[in-house]
């Protein structure tokens, strides 16, 4: 996996109050987003978002420890 996006840097393509959007994922229309869940073992460790457009985006997923649901902090 070679980079995270984080939710500071991402915009909503579709929202019309983002007047920023540029590019194929400013009209959401012209693309479709295919989601492949990127597995280690029996855990969904990451999510690969791939345009039609040809961009991929990978999401890693951060799970909670058993020990931090237990003591509730979760």
């Amino acid at each position: 996996m070679s980079s995270v996006i984080k939710r500071t840097n991402v915009q909503l393509a579709n929202n019309a109050s983002n007047p920023g959007a540029r590019g194929p994922a400013a009209n959401s229309a012209a693309c479709v987003n295919r989601v492949r869940p990127l597995r280690v073992g029996d855990v969904v460790a990451a999510l690969e978002i791939t345009c039609s457009c040809g961009e991929t985006t990978v999401v890693e997923l951060d799970y909670p420890k058993a020990s931090e649901e237990r003591d509730g902090k979760a």
